[in-house]
């Protein structure tokens, strides 16, 4: 049978009547105690809140995501935090996060939506609170709710294994789509002499929180103007693959270039310089 104290409580006052010896109340006494402390014990949890800020943002924007861990334990750190946070299909991770107290972050991929932030290590002083703060940007238009479960977060208050006390949870609400790369072409020179020659860089920027693949950019110029061999393509920062307009090899004489398969990386800008001549 599973030995109940409270049911020895009340075996001990039957058994001393309206009387109860010394030993007797000592003993009850030391059983209200255990119980206290069994109760106090089971009442050790983490704390868990999370935020987003701004929490209403375009597609491509960034918002600062913050993971707040309050130690509840009047007396004892809270160490070994260790624990996920699932981001929902629309979110994606920009960074890493840092957190505070010693805890480490790190994602299980950036820029990759529903991506896992996962953390460890880290102690947290009695009756206070840490943080994780990190980076997200919404992949597509939406409400998204991250969520913590409480099984979701672990760690230690002395010897005791403590977990989150509820579920964590926080809302962005994502609108409108990635905004359009944008264009800029400047040139080395107004005048071309005679045999001569100037430069044209073409440069594109993506205003977006995300790197960017399968850029693309086509150029084509005036009949006057021709690509010339002799420079050509004296620079390229945005990778892919460097034509002529129609998309054939790019060769002297061609009426224009053209980029495809290009890649950018997030809030970047990459550049294209080519030499021209006249046709």
């Amino acid at each position: 049978m599973r030995w109940n104290p409270l049911l020895a409580l009340y075996q001990i006052k039957k058994s001393q009547g309206r009387a109860m010896t010394l030993a007797g109340r000592t003993l009850a006494a030391f059983l209200l105690l255990f119980m206290l402390q069994g109760v106090a014990h089971a009442q050790l949890f983490l704390n868990v809140n999370k935020s987003f800020n701004p929490i209403n943002l375009s597609i491509g924007q960034t918002s600062s995501m913050v993971i707040t861990f309050a130690n509840t334990s009047p007396g004892t750190s809270a160490t070994a935090i260790a624990g996920t946070d699932t981001l929902p299909a629309g979110l994606a991770l920009v960074n890493n996060g840092v957190g505070t107290c010693s805890i480490a972050s790190v994602a299980s991929a950036l820029f990759s939506a529903g991506a896992r932030l996962n953390w460890s290590g880290g102690i947290i002083p009695p009756a206070s609170t840490c943080t994780i703060t990190a980076t997200v940007t919404p992949y597509s238009s939406g409400t998204w709710v991250n969520t913590i479960p409480p099984a979701n977060v672990l760690g230690f208050v002395g010897t005791a294994t403590v977990s989150g006390f509820s579920t964590a949870s926080a809302t962005v609400t994502a609108n409108g789509s990635f905004a359009a790369i944008s264009g800029s072409k400047t040139v080395s020179g107004a005048v071309i002499h005679g045999g001569g020659t100037r430069s044209y860089t073409i440069t594109l920027n993506n205003p977006n929180a995300i790197p960017l693949s399968g850029v693309g950019y086509t150029d084509t110029l005036n009949a006057a103007l021709r690509v010339s061999i002799g420079g050509g393509l004296l620079s390229n920062t945005c990778g892919g693959a460097v034509t002529d307009n129609l998309g054939a090899a790019l060769a002297d004489g061609a009426a224009g270039i053209r980029l495809s398969s290009g890649t950018m990386g997030a809030n970047s800008s990459c550049a294209l310089t080519f030499e021209v001549r006249l046709s």
